[in-house]
Order: structure tokens, then sequence, then C-alpha cells
């Protein structure tokens, strides 16, 4: 992500007159960029490929309001480390709803919930899998020996 156009150094702001925003951008960086792509898409997120420039490719997708959430390739100048995320996913009709504790590729600890509400797509903040996305996750998936993901999710 850039910076806004203009924007300039703010400085110190400890006793300014602010009050927190919604946090807008969260960025993952991994080893095992595929891995956690086929991880966090088995999550109902709707990750997009993405590469800017001469930048990595690397995934994204904005969560409600306006979170943004990357996966980037890591280096050993970069690296996230250990972090436990909640994530939410609305649910639509027929999905079970519950609360469970998962781990991703890299050993992160994400609490995942499956909340009432509505279909996963939101219709101008994400995108869905393509075929050829999908594809190659549910082959991943077979070869594990587990279900493949449904085109509709």
């Amino acid at each position: 992500m850039s910076d806004p156009a203009g924007s300039q150094s703010v400085g110190d702001l400890t006793g300014a007159d602010i009050a927190p925003g919604p946090l807008s951008l969260l960025v993952i960086y991994t080893e095992q960029l595929e891995a956690c792509r086929e991880f966090y898409s088995g999550l109902g997120l709707r990750l997009v490929r993405e590469q800017h420039g001469g930048g990595p490719v690397h995934y994204s997708t904005e969560l409600e309001h306006g979170l943004v959430l990357e996966i980037y390739p890591g280096a050993p100048d970069r690296s996230t480390n250990r972090l436990r995320l909640g994530i939410t996913v609305l649910a639509g009709p027929g999905v079970p709803t519950g609360r469970e504790t998962r781990t991703d590729p890299d050993g992160r600890v994400i609490m995942l919930t499956v909340a009432p509400g509505a279909p996963l797509s939101v219709p101008g903040r994400t995108e869905p899998l393509s075929p050829q996305d999908l594809d190659e996750i549910n082959r991943a998936r077979a070869a594990r020996g587990e279900a493949p993901l449904r085109g509709d999710v």
C-alpha cells in the first residue's frame, strides 16, 4: 500500500488530541506462501493474487471495516514470527456455525468463529476464488485426504 498523496511525517503524537481509528492493514510474512494461501482460503477468505511493479507476488483480501489482510513471502529480515489471530466469517444458510482453534502452516494460532449472518462473499469487497485457484487448493487437499472445497463457498 502506498502513502496517501501529500503525506508527511506527523511526529510524536503522545498527548495529541486524537482517537484511535480501526485497524487498516495486517501483513503476514511467510516462507510458505502457497501453503498459507491455501490455509486462509480454506477459512473462507477470498485472497486475490497481487504484484505491484517489481515487488513480490502476494495475496490480499479486504475484510469488514476496510481491514486489508496481506500474505507476503517472508525472508530472514522480513518475518511475522508468532501471532495469534481471531478471524470471524459469516455463514450463509446451511453452513455450520461455531468456534474452533486452528494452526496455520507457520504455527500461528487462529481462533476461527463461523457466525450466522450472511454468505461469505461481500459484493464489491471480496472476489471469489478462480477455477484455477480452486483446482490447485483441491489437489493439495486431496493429497492430504481432505474433502474438496465447493466452488460456491
